[in-house]
């Protein structure tokens, strides 16, 4: 190997690529996990692999599942990289072209358990020029699971709380970051340290809806 492989200051696979994925439609909750499940681009960031993660939409809006391989250990806020999260960036637009943020553009941030009264927030910020209110509380529905070697997260975020679903395009933007307080964070699309996720979202993956069945 060439003794850089490690270094994650540098140039990395993953920005040699432009991660594009499919995200099937279900009315309800689908049962099989595999039916959703995103891939796994982790060895892109040199980064341990550490939970499947799944997404879908419908109607009312998107849902996903984290299935984590390590146990919860315990979540913050609002130093919430301290704990177990899960932030997530999903636009209603495809913003590969995108010079900045838009009020199409949301960044959550999600708890497997209650804090504060609240299983998530919403932290998106915007020019003056090109905002919206941000949904305080985040109406999300969220169902944990817990044992001694793991946790899953199901979790829904409805349409109120996502500007520009109604009208959104065939093509979206999505990335996440997963947080863990013994692991390094798990990624899909973008460096966490190189770079700023929130205001980039030209950098964020993009995801083709499938049609209605």
């Amino acid at each position: 190997m060439f003794g850089f492989e490690k270094d994650r200051s540098c140039l990395m696979p993953v920005d040699l690529f432009e991660i594009e994925c499919d995200i099937p439609f279900f009315q309800e909750r689908p049962k099989k996990f595999s039916s959703y499940k995103l891939p796994n681009f982790s060895e892109l960031f040199y980064n341990p692999h550490f939970a499947e993660v799944g997404l879908y939409y419908n109607d009312e809006g998107i849902g996903g599942r984290i299935e984590a391989e390590i146990p919860f250990t315990g979540s913050e806020y609002p130093d919430f990289q301290k704990g177990d999260a899960l932030e997530l960036f999903i636009a209603t637009k495809d913003m590969k072209k995108a010079a900045s943020v838009s009020r199409f553009c949301h960044h959550f941030v999600l708890f497997p358990v209650e804090i504060a009264s609240f299983y998530g927030k919403e932290l998106s910020h915007f020019r003056q020029e090109d905002s919206r209110p941000i949904s305080d509380p985040l109406p999300i529905e969220m169902v944990s699971d817990f044992d001694k070697k793991t946790y899953s997260m199901d979790f829904f975020i409805p349409k109120e709380a996502l500007y520009g679903f109604e009208d959104r395009t065939e093509v979206m933007s999505f990335t996440y970051v997963l947080h863990s307080p013994k692991m390094k964070p798990q990624e899909f699309s973008v460096s966490y340290d190189n770079f700023q996720i929130a205001q980039m979202p030209s950098l964020w993956a993009s995801l083709r809806l499938e049609k209605k069945p």
